[in-house]
This record gives structure tokens, sequence and C-alpha cells, in this order.
């Protein structure tokens, strides 16, 4: 289930399939009886076979040569990963006392999150958002306190009556 498409989907995820398993490009699948007999299915057709499908047997042999060397993507220069990763915290509302659980979960759909290596990488950035937003939240207090402080003297030195001692509601 995909929490921000709401799709949900009974095909496994290509990235989760083995090198075999996204090679076979046939509608047939291998499946294993109780008694560990394999057999295979064609879901399209229905049908079912105790041999292997021969368009089977030739997708694994072109999926047992040996692989031509492809061009691997360029990875992201690392500030622009963490920039791009900072960025989407912020898109997603992550705030200063949000467990990393809660917001992984939210965005592990997102290609800027899976842009980030590792797990651990990707939980130190988390925790360094967080920290940013707890310091910048703590300035803003201090800057409010410090603004009523402000305010507060200037009103108490705006008052004509106002001497040492004086009551209240003298003033």
């Amino acid at each position: 289930f995909n929490s921000k498409t709401g799709v949900s989907s009974w095909e496994k995820p290509d990235e989760l399939k083995t090198p075999e398993e996204r090679a076979n490009n046939t509608p047939w699948k291998e499946y294993r009886t109780p008694e560990g007999k394999p057999y295979w299915h064609n879901a399209v057709s229905g049908k079912s076979v105790w041999e292997e499908p021969p368009e089977l047997a030739a997708a694994r042999a072109a999926a047992a040569a040996p692989p031509v060397p492809a061009k691997e993507p360029a990875l992201k220069p690392q500030e622009k990963r963490k920039r791009d990763f900072m960025q989407m915290l912020k898109e997603n509302g992550v705030t200063a006392f949000m467990k990393w659980e809660e917001a992984a979960r939210n965005m592990n759909q997102d290609e800027r999150f899976l842009a980030v290596p590792t797990s651990g990488e990707r939980r130190r950035l988390f925790a360094e958002f967080t920290d940013r937003l707890k310091k910048e939240a703590r300035e803003a207090e201090r800057v409010k306190i410090a603004e009523a402080k402000k305010n507060y003297k200037e009103l108490l030195d705006g008052w004509k009556n106002r001497r040492p001692g004086a009551l209240f509601r003298e003033l």
C-alpha cells in the first residue's frame, strides 16, 4: 500500500524481486507443492503444467547469460542529496518532536528519501533536521520573551506617576 497515492498492489515491487524474478517477463510463475515438487502456472491462461514451459526456460537462460555492463547512474553529490532530503522533510511537515518511524513511514516512497543510500544516514539527517527545528524554536521563544520584556519596560517608563514605593493602583 502506498500511503501517498492510496494505491494498493498485489504485485511485488521490482526493487524487492530477485534478478531471476525480474528476468521473467512471461506470464508463467513457478510454485511448489507441499511435498516440494515444482509446477508452473500461467496467470493469463489459467493453465498449470508439471514441465517447465519453453518460454520460461528461454527467459531463465537469458538471465543466466553474463550481463552486459550497464552504466550505473551517477549518484547525486552528497550535499545535493542532503539538501533534497532536508527539503523533503520540510515539505512533509516533519516537526521537531516527530519520531523517525512516523516520518519514515510517510516518506519511504519519495525518491529523495531513497536517494540517501543508507538507513543510518537517513536517520542522521533526520536527527540533524529535528535538532535544527528545536534550536529555531528555542531562539524564537527567546526573541519573543526579550520583546515582551522590552515592551513592558517601555510601558513602565511611560507612566508619569511612577516613583519608588508607588502602589500599582496609584499608577
